[in-house]
This record gives structure tokens, sequence and C-alpha cells, in this order.
């Protein structure tokens, strides 16, 4: 018997219905990928969920856990504002530049402020192997409301061509990385490619994942700098307070 995930097309898919019949951690490498070290570190401008936040998350990353399947949560729970550096950098970037960084993205929120937003997450499941779009890419992701990912999404198109504007030689493709979509990575599965089976697809039926609903009023935003893509080792380099 074949088993699918089903889910409701979001901005990020535009509008397309999400239909899972596998996953793949290994196809899309993203078992490698979250292994991986960056070298030279990365950065990266995220806004964390406080820890008084975290327990419907955590609840879910256990649930998904009962799959019996080799799920490795994410600890640092957070969703990305906008990619600075990944593997990108030759060199690690020294600390005036990161300063300077940290200055213009200050300024920006400064004369285009968002608030202080309450977001809004009420959706789980697969990411998303943009080359096989029946298969997830081993992560497993909390969405954003439609909402919020809009509002996010565009501060991150703004915020990204300020910085290529005022740092070319840093941002030579402009703009920068811009979100597609918002949302909160759980985790992945460390596992080979697999389909999905009953215990995979009673565990992301779940009452507490198909209705899951959680909040993270989001005050402040930091720029991280990590060798790990889960920020499992993430330095905080700078808060922007909004």
């Amino acid at each position: 018997m074949s088993y699918e995930l089903k889910y409701p097309g979001r901005r990020e898919s535009h509008g397309q219905q999400r239909c899972f019949r596998s996953i793949c951690p290994v196809s899309s490498d993203t078992a490698q990928k979250q292994k991986r070290r960056f070298n030279p570190p990365g950065l990266t401008l995220v806004a964390h969920i406080p820890h008084e936040d975290r327990r419907p998350f955590r609840e879910a990353i256990d649930i998904i856990k009962g799959s019996g399947r080799n799920f490795q949560d994410c600890e640092q729970l957070h969703f990305t504002i906008l990619g600075l550096f990944a593997e990108d950098l030759q060199n690690p970037l020294d600390g005036d530049t990161i300063d300077n960084l940290i200055s213009a993205i200050t300024e920006f929120f400064r004369v285009k402020p968002i608030g202080r937003i309450e977001v809004a997450f009420d959706l789980i499941r697969p990411g998303v192997f943009d080359r096989e779009p029946e298969c997830g890419d081993g992560t497993v992701v909390a969405m954003a409301s439609e909402a919020h990912d809009k509002i996010i999404v565009e501060y991150s198109k703004q915020l990204a061509a300020h910085l290529a504007s005022a740092y070319p030689n840093l941002f030579p493709k402009s703009p920068a990385r811009h979100l597609r979509g918002v949302w909160c990575s759980l985790g992945f599965f460390d596992d080979p490619d697999f389909e999905i089976d009953e215990k995979t697809s009673k565990a992301f039926a779940n009452a507490k994942l198909m209705s899951f609903s959680a909040s993270a009023p989001i005050r402040e935003v930091s720029v991280c700098e990590f060798t790990l893509k889960s920020l499992a080792d993430g330095i905080v380099r700078g808060v922007v307070r909004l």
C-alpha cells in the first residue's frame, strides 16, 4: 500500500498543492549539508523563537520522532530573515565588516520599522526538494501564516536590496538572498531516502500536527555567525531591536 502527504498551496508554492510520496535526505544532499561545516563561517540574519514559546514546536518534534525514523531535531529554533553569506565566502569576514553590516541593518529597520510582530505558524510539513516536487528534502518545517509570510518576505527583499546598494563589493549579485517563504526548521531525517510509509503517515496525520498553531513575538533579530546550517554552533555577533 502506498502513502502520501498532502498540503494546501501557499505563497511559496505559488498556490500549488504540495504532495509528498517520499523523503529524500540523501538525494537532496540535505543530510550531508546539515552535518557539513562551513569554512569560513557563514553569516545570517534570523529571529529566534523565544524559549517560552517553543513548547508547541517541541511537541511536534516529539511526534515526528515517534515515526521511528532517525530524526535530528534543531535546538536553535529560528526563522531566517535574510541569508547573508554561506558557501560564497573565500575568507572569513573581519570584525569591522560585520560591525558595518550590523549598523546598516539597524539603520534599515530604523527607517522602515517592522514593529514588534507576533508571527503565527499554522502548518507543519516536509521541506521541499526543488528538483523532485513529490519528494521531501529531509527537513521538517513549521510554516508561518500567509499574512506574516508576506510581510517578512517583503522586508527581506527590501533589506537585501539595501545591503546590495550599500555594499556592492560584498553583494555583487544584487539582490542578496531574500526569502521565498518563512518557516522554522524543526530538524531533519538522518536516514537513507525512503517512501512515505504507514508510521510516517500516521505521525504527520497526528491531530496536533494537522491543527498546528503556535505564535512567537519577535522583538529583535540577530546577526549570527555559524558553521552548521542548524545554527547549533551559532554565535550572535549583533542584535537589532525592532
